[in-house]
């Protein structure tokens, strides 16, 4: 009955093996206390509630770290997606281009400054290189809540 209950509310934990182990081995402790103090198996079983309450109890007081991969994750695909577009829209503006039907020609390079126009390339490129860095930051991350899990 025990082991059988214990098994249950290891089937509806949804979190990584060292807090499952964790979690069962203090259910374990649980019963083998209860039975030190006369209380029954059944009894035990009553007061926790059926596997699924337990599991839920347990789900709702335990940081799941699942989420917060998640999360780690979206920030990780957003910051790429940011610097791709940043740095793309660098690129763009640093490109020089000639209309195919322009008329006459120059012996030198020739430009047309606008005078109090305003260059955002500086800041696409800066914009472009904070989110790589911080794709940086969460792939740190990742591995971290890999290596802990």
């Amino acid at each position: 009955m025990k082991q059988e209950y214990i098994r249950q509310v290891a089937r509806r934990l949804d979190l990584s093996k060292k807090q499952k182990h964790e979690i069962l081995w203090d259910l374990e402790e649980m019963f083998d206390s209860a039975q030190e103090h006369g209380e029954s198996a059944d009894q035990v079983i009553h007061r926790l509630g059926t596997p699924e309450e337990y599991a839920q109890t347990i789900m709702s007081q335990t940081e799941v770290p699942g989420k917060k991969f998640g999360k780690t994750l979206l920030g990780l695909i957003l910051s790429c997606v940011v610097g791709v577009l940043c740095l793309t829209l660098f690129a763009v503006t640093q490109q020089s281009w000639v209309p195919d039907n322009a008329i006459g020609a120059a012996q030198g390079v020739t430009s047309i400054q606008v005078v109090g126009g305003f260059d955002l390339s500086p800041i696409l490129l800066v914009a472009g290189t904070l989110a790589f860095l911080l794709a940086l930051f969460f792939v740190w991350k990742l591995i971290r809540q890999r290596k802990r899990g």
